[in-house]
């Protein structure tokens, strides 16, 4: 849909153009112009750019910008590269940013301060706890119809389920995320409540650092995938809310290839294994962040549990909190001892080569199979299908997902459902990509 560009193209191999939408303004009342594209690109390719940013590897092949007019932009690339639509048409990809207002701030500033050109600008922002907004009478769009009749919206981030579930019945909050399923029955028998579930494209998995052993040995990331049985933890912990995973997509992602056969669950399998890699008698320790996805603690202990079962090697989970502990071990440090946990990806795109991009080849992120010997392979199949057509690119990603179940890159976990809970009285549809965003926003025209 048109957001911030009217129009956009190919004009030829290597230069993708785009016309942006004349009058919008930032909420500090500065209006937006190609300078600000350009920088906003720079910032997310160019760690001298302001900071380093952890969107890097969500513009493959931008080498990047050349500013056309104050309302017309390329973004360049070596050759033909069909990943440049879908990277700008999300918050994941090119996110656009006032050019004079963030230099002006340093990282610890623009980390908590917002400077956007949405309907909703921000008032207040406690990192951690809540962030407040209120409507922006000048936006470009026109205000949805719910925006006239709130003064402030409040967003509080809380990783209690029951505090958020006992919140929403109190009214004390018209949408809470994340609804246990075990709460799904109560809410749709409340008349004043509502749910929606629906498919994302977050995949969830256990990922074993191939810098290292015992993950560097193939018969090990095997026996671990025959050693959890997720049919049974997605029926006895989730309810049923969830698919399983049998590779890096999911059925409804592009790329997705429906003859790759999940890896059956085989314990004893599993434990000849161990035996054969001589790593009978180790303890292993899963480490489940909590707090960030549906049911995160529960599956991850009895992932962990299901693992402890063998008889050849034992399994201890270490449950942590998502925000603050694990995302700066796991995000930004990389450290060896964090070699065997529980993450989670999803992209707005559903465009399984951003899946795989992002989390098997780039190494500043949840990727530890750089150490793989087919690496190699899988970038130069991606470097591939972004230089191919849209329409004739999928084989390639295909490809790509079977490479990494042939190696074993994770233990293949499931795709996760958005269970949100809201007050009636909102009319509320929820969304796939994992967007609190009302579908009516405003945006569409």
């Amino acid at each position: 849909m048109p957001g911030l560009a009217t129009d956009w193209g190919r004009e030829e191999p290597g230069r993708f153009r785009f016309q942006i939408r004349e009058g919008v303004t930032f909420h500090n009342g500065d209006e937006m112009t190609a300078e600000d594209w350009e920088y906003s690109v720079a910032r997310i390719q160019d760690p001298d750019v302001h900071v380093t940013s952890a969107l890097q590897g969500n513009l493959p092949g931008v080498t990047g910008t050349e500013i056309i007019d104050d309302y017309t932009i390329d973004i360049l690339s070596d050759g033909t590269n069909s990943f440049v639509e879908n990277a700008c048409a999300h918050f994941l990809g090119l996110s656009i940013v006032n050019k004079s207002w963030t230099q002006e701030r340093s990282p610890d500033e623009t980390a908590v301060q917002s400077n956007g050109t949405g309907p909703m600008q921000l008032v207040n922002h406690n990192p951690g706890n809540d962030a407040t907004y209120e409507p922006y009478e000048d936006y470009w769009g026109e205000l949805p119809e719910w925006a006239s009749e709130v003064d402030t919206v409040t967003v509080d981030w809380i990783a209690e389920d029951s505090t958020r579930v006992s919140g929403l019945r109190a009214n004390e909050y018209q949408i809470a995320e994340s609804v246990p399923p075990t709460e799904v029955p109560a809410i749709n028998q409340n008349e004043d409540l509502g749910i929606s579930t629906s498919p994302t494209s977050r995949v969830l998995k256990i990922v074993m650092d191939q810098r290292q052993e015992p993950w560097n040995v193939w018969e090990m990331r095997h026996a671990m995938n025959l050693a959890v049985d997720v049919d049974g933890y997605i029926e006895d912990v989730m309810d049923g809310f969830a698919v399983r995973s049998t590779q890096p997509t999911l059925p409804q992602m592009y790329g997705y290839d429906p003859d790759i056969e999940p890896i059956p669950y085989d314990p004893d399998r599993a434990d000849e294994l161990i035996e054969e890699a001589g790593y009978a008698g180790m303890e292993l320790e899963l480490t489940v962040p909590t707090g960030r996805f549906l049911l995160g603690e529960e599956f991850g202990v009895a992932v962990a549990n299901q693992i402890d079962q063998l008889e050849t090697i034992s399994c201890e989970p270490d449950i942590v909190p998502y925000g603050g502990g694990f995302t700066d071990k796991w995000a930004r440090s990389r450290p060896m001892d964090l070699d065997f946990f529980i993450v989670g990806y999803g992209h707005p795109s559903y465009d399984g080569r951003e899946t795989i991009n992002s989390t098997l080849i780039d190494t500043n992120g949840q990727s530890r199979f750089g150490e793989n010997p087919r690496y190699d392979e899988l970038v130069d199949l991606f470097e591939e299908s972004i230089s191919t057509p849209l329409d004739e690119a999928e084989p390639i990603v295909q490809e790509m997902n079977r490479l990494v179940v042939e190696e074993r890159g994770w233990v293949f976990l499931h795709g996760q459902q958005a269970l949100i809970g809201y007050d009636n009285a909102l009319d509320y549809q929820g969304r796939e990509d994992e967007l609190l965003t009302p579908l009516d926003s405003g945006l569409a025209e």
